[in-house]
């Protein structure tokens, strides 16, 4: 997501906003919350949601149960897109659950191994999100990307799976508010 993440970013400073950028490695969609709560941010771009990913899986970037509840419940204008909801992340290769071993992975560096969601994993994912937003006081817009979830999922990567895509982005849709915008 980082290419995308970069481009808004410039587009935001041209409009003459203040982005802050978190990484989603389990520590920084909390410490974005934390600045949410604080009444620190106008509105939230949630553009990776790999934590939940992790929560989910158990995975090595989890975080807690209030992770994509603060911006909602404090109010806050909220994008939401649903990146990198494709995998859940293990430490080294070596070192990837015997459970996990079958499953596609991604190599993403000597201490990060991407592992693919299921499509019934993918289910519970996008019912998670959908939960976790429904609570939101402000405004919502959810916009799913068209050709993948990572650069690893795209077409031809070694996560592809449009199934599992597919059963996430179902399930998402229909467990978000009538009144979200949703594209």
């Amino acid at each position: 997501t980082t290419p995308g993440v970069m481009r808004l970013r410039e587009r935001l400073l041209d409009a003459g906003h203040a982005p802050v950028i978190f990484h989603a490695n389990g520590v920084g969609g909390p410490a974005m919350e934390k600045l949410a709560a604080s009444g620190a941010l106008a509105g939230v771009v949630d553009y990776t949601l790999s934590e939940l990913a992790n929560s989910l899986m158990d995975g090595i970037h989890a975080t807690g149960p209030e992770r994509l509840r603060i911006a909602g419940r404090n109010g806050l204008p909220q994008v939401i897109v649903p990146g990198c909801c494709d995998f859940f992340n293990q430490g080294a290769r070596d070192t990837v659950p015997e459970r996990f071993r079958g499953r596609k992975t991604y190599f993403h560096n000597p201490v990060a191994t991407l592992v693919r969601l299921s499509p019934e994993e993918g289910v519970a994912l996008g019912e998670l999100v959908a939960e976790r937003l429904a609570a939101a006081t402000g405004p919502v817009h959810v916009v799913v990307p068209a050709r993948g979830f990572s650069l690893a999922d795209a077409e031809g990567g070694d996560l592809y799976d449009p199934a599992a895509d597919r059963a996430f982005i179902d399930a998402l849709r229909a467990g978000l508010r009538a009144d979200f915008a949703y594209e």
